[in-house]
């Protein structure tokens, strides 16, 4: 009887290890998730800060979908 005790008191105390493992490693998940948004977002706008206020003026691409290939003469119809 008393070997039945203790297994399943280290039974007992493995599964409370294992949940708090678990709960342990979904918290470094949220972490690690949160932060790598967060250094997205930096890097975000590192990039808007270092293109300047007049970077894409004309919004964007001379060009748009449906220009014919190689010919730049409507992007420049749109730019007059």
């Amino acid at each position: 009887m008393r070997k039945k005790g203790l297994f399943d008191a280290a039974a007992g105390a493995l599964g409370d290890a294992v949940d708090a493992a678990g709960e342990a490693a979904a918290g470094a998940v949220d972490a690690v998730g949160e932060a790598a948004g967060d250094a997205i977002e930096n890097a975000k706008e590192a990039i808007k800060d270092a293109l300047g206020s007049s970077y894409g003026r004309g919004a964007g691409y001379p060009w748009m979908i449906g220009d014919p290939v190689g010919d730049l003469s409507p992007a420049e119809e749109r730019c007059k």
